[in-house]
């Protein structure tokens, strides 16, 4: 077996041939490029990785060259990599620091510049004897203090941000350029934008947040750096929030004005006002402008702004832009941003082995990090991620994913084999890597409507070539214009692209789409089984006939097919052209969705304590399978809710508590409420949303240590599940963020009035009517508002209004409502007691989780989101005796408390005309009503 590798250069073949002759002579094993490689060798990666694993020892031939070599480079990576001894043999150059990689140069080496015999007595003496005086040294990994465990330092799938500026290696030299631009622009005066492009998935995002901003901040302390942009649908709004971050003196409707007053040189002036030598703005994901902006006055007007910015001579903005290299034609078609791009633009390439290698081994020597790798894991997780020797576009988050599942299953500080085994399948060659992907992409699709779901062939089809030799699909490029020809196709495309399983590109100058890695074949078992479908789908449609003749002739009391059998029923009848209605009995009834069945079995249920359970297993089934249910999911990102008209009071009405006492006299509007409780589902799209937890609009007026925060932790966390463990607070600051929805998307007007009266106007942009405090929201007194339901909006509907029942259905009746009395500990999903519903049709208004109200518990006509004071719960819960769950029960508590016992249900009506200040106007309208 070779022990000797040798790494060189090609400029340096006269000293390597010579020494090859007195290696021999000595009997020392070698492994050289020009013996061990063949004409046609199929892969040098490959033969050069095989090599080093074979040989124990490098001899490392250091010179200009070799520094300048990229295969020299990622042979010593390799070598590194496989912990084998390394020799430095210094064979040409004047200064040795010039001719090796930062942070080898205190390293001792054989220097061979003089004597050749000398020079080649010591390699021999230090190969024969494993003498390490030459030895390059192997870094070490620091130790976390004792007790304290490793800080995880990879990001899964997230982009990195600045803060995790520390985390992020592998782009050195690349941030080194991109800053090196960025200085010659200044210094030569000239435009003052660096574009960086990329392939989706290539890391540029990262690049600049953790790598060019951070390395700028710190080489220029008097610059000032705005908040990240994105375009989206309105970007001078999204420019005008990131100047607001600078201008705190400046108020953001000013800025806003100004930033669409014509001529275009706003954003120069107004950068000019901020106190520092040099602004600098970046706009992440430059291609919204062209994909999410509709208006084109509004495209212009931020092209105009930033071209006038970057090209004035005594301007001080600086912009940077990153953006899908696949959308590169879009800029050109603007001449003064097309010029700018094509003058000023920094590719991002695909990472190389040393690159992967520092991006997996740096950030776990950290000193607050200090893991360690099996010997050859790194190795293998490197070239797993190169395809056919070249690394992918999309490495980055994929190596990072990978990395972040064998953290989370680490052996103490040390990543290990059988964590990154178990990611894959080893017995169907399926690396951790490749498995990593698989789990992946089985959650992007799920997270998808079922429209987009049912294009999974129509997407993947014109991609996917099968060949006829192997039966082995391969992956072809398509046309991104005709795959993403209908709206469903397009959100599949999109989100696949947007997690990196599809990527983009343009060739002939026709965008393309292309499966960034052929892993998906294999390890994405939902593709592997819809590829095999293509050659089976009659077959399978004869199976599923012959099962159901067999299930009628039995009496039909055999179990169907669940969900997950049926995903790959319908998937053939689709690749087949057909559609349910399609179907003859018994196979039409036989392969009836498990959800549809489901929901008939819930209203076949006996209305009786003895289905308490039943009902419950029922809701996490729907959970399980997607509950489909009006009202109880999302759609498009806000929640679809289902609203229910109550009828009002036309007069005072005396509300009474549960010992029949009265708290106050009131008038019942006309309103809608909530035939649910908010989702879990419902909640988290609100979390979620770029608009939602985190704008300090919906806060607004509220005690600041309040506001925001983090959401506590679902106790359970079924979608169809109420969100529970929420404060009145949250559920104010929700409410708001959905009255805003429903003014964005015009929901309002397609509800009847509830009265004879026409249905109130919904008011746009800057139409709030003043508020003596100038702070919160508002809305015209005849507009209708989302927000908590009072108490005695929420009892009047509990009880069926004048008929004042007891409960919502009337007495007391056992199996009606999940109180303590059920017996099942927890929440359950919503709805799954239709038959105790209220008059007016709202479910779950006794039992289950309470409900916050608006209102405080005393005095009830308080309606403040300042004063801190205890805020009114109804209706009882899955902990409580059913008595709390009467119509007139009274609870209460803090406003800022969070209980898994607490939830929120929302109403709305015509706007109430009560003297409240604007903050409180706001969340006067929700359960939500």
């Amino acid at each position: 077996m070779p022990q000797i590798f040798i790494s060189y250069a090609r400029k340096d073949h006269h000293f390597v041939d010579h020494l090859r002759g007195d290696l021999k002579s000595s009997e020392i094993s070698y492994w050289i490029d020009r013996e061990g490689l063949s004409p046609g060798t199929p892969s040098w990666e490959r033969a050069i990785r095989a090599a080093l694993r074979e040989c124990d020892s490098v001899l490392w031939i250091v010179s200009p060259d070799s520094f300048e070599s990229a295969y020299v480079r990622d042979e010593i990576s390799i070598a590194r990599m496989y912990k084998r001894r390394i020799y430095p043999v210094f064979v040409r150059g004047h200064n040795w620091l010039e001719c090796v990689p930062l942070g080898t140069g205190e390293i001792q080496y054989i220097d061979a510049r003089g004597e050749y015999t000398t020079a080649v007595d010591e390699i021999k003496r230090a190969l024969k004897t494993g003498a390490a005086d030459y030895v390059a040294p192997v870094e070490p990994v620091p130790e976390v203090a004792s007790g304290t465990a490793p800080r995880n330092p990879y990001k899964g799938l997230l982009p990195f941000t600045e803060k995790d500026a520390v985390d992020f290696f592998g782009r050195e030299a690349l941030v080194a350029k991109l800053q090196a631009q960025i200085a010659g622009k200044l210094e030569r005066k000239g435009d003052r934008l660096l574009a960086v492009l990329g392939p989706s998935g290539a890391g540029k995002s990262s690049v600049v947040m953790a790598g060019l901003i951070p390395t700028l901040r710190q080489a220029y302390p008097d610059w000032k750096f705005l908040a990240k942009m994105v375009p989206g649908r309105h970007p001078v709004e999204a420019l005008a929030d990131a100047l607001y971050s600078a201008m705190p003196g400046s108020s953001l409707s000013a800025i806003e004005d100004d930033l669409k007053s014509p001529g275009g040189r706003m954003l120069h002036r107004l950068t000019h006002q901020i106190e520092a030598r040099q602004v600098v703005l970046y706009i992440d994901q430059f291609e919204e402008l062209f994909t999410l902006t509709e208006a084109e006055d509004e495209r212009q007007q931020l092209i105009s702004l930033i071209a006038q910015a970057v090209s004035e001579p005594d301007g001080k903005t600086v912009v940077l832009l990153s953006m899908r290299a696949d959308f590169y034609g879009h800029p050109m078609n603007y001449p003064q941003l097309g010029s700018l791009i094509e003058a000023n633009n920094v590719g991002v390439l695909p990472m190389n082995i040393s690159e992967l290698r520092d991006a997996i081994e740096k950030p776990a020597r950290l000193p607050d990090v200090a893991l360690t790798f099996e010997d050859g894991l790194v190795a293998e997780i490197v070239f797993a991620l190169r395809e056919r020797d070249k690394a992918l576009a999309g490495a980055l988050p994929l190596l990072e994913f990978t990395l972040t599942r064998l953290f989370a299953e680490r052996d103490g500080p040390r990543l290990t084999w059988n964590a990154y085994q178990a990611l894959g399948d080893p017995e169907r060659g399926i690396s951790g890597v490749e498995g990593a992907i698989g789990t992946h992409c089985e959650a992007v699709f799920t997270a998808l409507s079922e429209a987009a779901q049912a294009k999974l062939g129509q997407v993947f089809l014109p991609l996917v070539s099968i060949n006829e030799d192997t039966g082995e699909p391969t992956r072809r490029r398509a046309s991104l214009e005709s795959i993403t020809a209908n709206a469903e196709s397009g959100e599949l495309v999109k989100a696949l692209v947007d997690n990196r399983l599809l990527q983009t590109g343009r060739e002939a100058d026709e965008r393309y789409l292309e499966i960034t890695h052929e892993a998906l074949f294999r390890s994405w078992k939902r593709l592997a089984a819809w590829i095999e479908s293509i050659r089976g789908d009659l077959g399978l449609m004869r199976q599923y006939e012959r099962d159901a003749k067999t299930w009628d002739e039995r009496g039909r009391d055999t179990p169907q097919p669940t969900h997950e059998a049926l995903v790959y029923f319908e998937r053939a009848l689709s690749s087949l052209g057909y559609g349910r209605d399609d179907l003859p009995d018994p196979l039409k009834t036989y392969t009836e969705p498990e959800a549809d069945r489901k929901l008939r079995e819930l209203y076949a249920l006996p209305k009786t304590a003895e289905a308490h359970g039943a009902r419950r297993d029922i809701g996490d089934r729907l959970a399980a399978i997607g509950d489909a249910r009006p009202g109880v999911g999302v759609k498009d990102g806000v929640p679809e809710l289902l609203w229910q008209p109550v009828e009002g009071s036309f007069g005072n009405v005396e509300f009474k508590d549960e010992g029949g006492n009265v708290y106050g006299k009131f008038t019942v509007q006309p309103f809608y409420i909530a035939r649910y409780l908010v989702t879990y589902e419902q909640f988290q799209a609100f979390v979620k949303a770029d608009d939602g937890w985190n704008n300090p609009v919906w806060w607004a007026g509220m005690p600041e240590e309040y506001q925001r925060g983090t959401p506590a932790d679902q106790r359970t966390k079924a979608p169809n599940n109420p969100r529970d463990s929420i404060t009145w607070y949250q559920s104010v600051a929700f409410a708001r963020w959905l009255d805003a929805k429903y003014r964005a998307l015009g929901s309002f007007a397609q509800l009847p009035p509830l009265t004879p009266d026409p249905s109130p106007t919904q008011a746009g942009r800057g139409e709030s009517s003043p508020s003596p405090q100038g702070e919160g929201l508002s809305v015209r007194s005849n507009d209708w508002q989302i927000r908590l339901p009072t108490e005695w909006e929420w009892q009047w509907a509990a009880q069926g209004g004048e008929e004042a029942k007891e409960y919502p259905w009337g007495d007391w009746r056992k199996g009606y409502a999940n109180t303590s009395e059920a017996g099942l500990g927890r929440a359950v999903a919503v709805g799954i007691y239709p038959h105790g519903a209220a008059a007016c049709g709202a479910l779950d208004l006794a039992g289950n989780l309470w409900e916050w109200c608006l209102n405080d518990y005393r005095p009830p006509e308080t309606v403040s989101i300042r004063n801190n004071e205890e805020k009114v719960l109804r209706g009882g819960s899955f902990g409580t005796l059913q008595s709390s769950a009467a119509a007139s029960y009274r609870g209460d508590f803090d406003p800022f408390v969070n209980h898994d016992y607490w939830s929120d249900r929302i109403a709305f009506r015509e706007y109430p005309r009560l003297a409240w200040d604007r903050a409180e106007r706001v969340c006067c309208a929700h359960r939500w009503l």
